[in-house]
């Protein structure tokens, strides 16, 4: 009990000192990674170097030690190691949306082929489906806000080739089980498309466990980084199947024999990287994946899972305060929905005037939890709420 006690105490303190990375979190509480995350201190500096360097230095930089190409590799490790694949199985690119396209694009699809979505999804999801003319997306409802592997399992027919879910939906909070969803599409033989935006980086994912064949994230929310770098993570068997629909010279084998005069593709997921990237970005995405292996990936999720139970605590014990959905423990996620019998606009712009940070979502606020967020960070959000009852005579 006492090594328990012991233990508990040390990540009660790292939690803490994980604060201490974000400067911003001294004047606001900060509740809306799902939309644009915090960018801890580790990561600016590391980019600001860079900056620095390109500006009063010029040329190719080093990155502790690293040459560009160098500390690519050591990324594409880092964030392999956080999704439980091979660095050769990563690909650096714009953006999530770009990265989901190569999958769309890539398969011999037959006129009529389905690929089964949840009606929850997120719009980047749904229009890369709905742009290929040849494919039928089907979009799934969902009960309660959740979508069960026996839902897909009844939706499927001969005609499915895919399955595309995000992880945790950016409307709903709600978790994908995509261990049991993963063995079911290798099962019937289809496969398996995740978009990680809204879970890489607070919630355990493994490509090899989930039988995963294609996941897509970005850097600029849970990842903590600064926008314009995304990032795809294709299996080994997909990657047979896969056809690149361009090339450039980050796409051939001999990357620096510029006399070439022949297309030589790449054996591995670089294959699918056409130019230059934002290095920058990309060192950022390593950091953060460092960072979180780091804390270990259990550590965080049970952390954030204490965080989401007592919001929840104290929404169900505050008048004028619901939950819009409740989930099991398994399918919970970073965010929370609530809704209150305020104006959601008007509390919103109240909880900004109190240095408080979240989303407004329709007549809901979507709450954010992340690890660098704490106990008190919630207790200001619930207090603030309940002035802003009695300010507007509400309570």
């Amino acid at each position: 009990m006492k090594m328990i006690l012991e233990t508990r105490n040390n990540m009660t303190d790292q939690w803490q000192q994980e604060r201490a990375h974000f400067p911003l979190l001294q004047q606001k509480t900060y509740l809306a990674a799902a939309s644009t995350g915090l960018v801890p201190d580790y990561i600016y500096r590391a980019m600001r170097d860079y900056q620095d360097s390109r500006y009063l230095v010029g040329g190719d930089l080093s990155w502790n030690g690293m040459t560009t190409l160098e500390m690519m590799d050591w990324s594409k490790q880092m964030l392999a190691d956080m999704l439980g694949a091979k660095k050769e199985n990563i690909a650096f690119g714009d953006n999530s949306s770009r990265m989901l396209n190569l999958f769309t694009g890539g398969l011999d699809w037959q006129k009529g082929d389905q690929v089964m979505l949840s009606a929850d999804c997120f719009i980047s999801d749904r229009f890369a489906w709905q742009a290929r003319q040849d494919i039928e997306p089907v979009f799934l409802p969902t009960r309660k806000g959740m979508l069960l592997p026996e839902d897909i399992a009844a939706a499927i027919t001969p005609r499915t080739r895919a399955v595309s879910l995000c992880c945790a939906e950016s409307s709903t909070g709600f978790q994908a089980d995509l261990a049991r969803i993963g063995a079911l599409c290798r099962e019937k033989g289809i496969w398996l498309c995740v978009d990680a935006v809204q879970s890489a980086g607070i919630l355990p994912l493994d490509m090899q466990r989930m039988q995963i064949d294609f996941l897509v994230g970005n850097d600029y929310k849970w990842m903590m980084g600064f926008c314009g770098t995304g990032y795809a993570c294709i299996s080994d068997r997909l990657m047979q199947e896969l056809v690149p629909w361009g090339a450039g010279w980050m796409s051939d084998t001999h990357r620096f024999d510029t006399d070439r005069k022949q297309l030589q593709l790449r054996t591995d997921a670089g294959r699918f990287e056409m130019g230059y990237p934002n290095v920058a970005g990309i060192y950022g995405l390593g950091l953060a994946a460092e960072h979180y292996l780091a804390l270990g990936a259990q550590n965080i999720a049970d952390y954030v899972g204490g965080l989401y139970e007592a919001l929840c605590e104290k929404v169900k014990a505050s008048s004028g305060m619901r939950l819009r959905w409740e989930f099991p423990k398994q399918n919970r996620s970073g965010l929370v929905y609530l809704d209150t019998d305020c104006p959601a606009q008007a509390l919103q712009q109240y909880l900004e005037g109190q240095n408080i940070v979240v989303d407004q979502k329709g007549d809901s606020l979507r709450i954010s939890l992340h690890y660098f967020n704490n106990l008190e960070d919630i207790d200001r959000l619930i207090e603030a709420v309940k002035r802003y009852r009695r300010q507007e005579g509400i309570a």
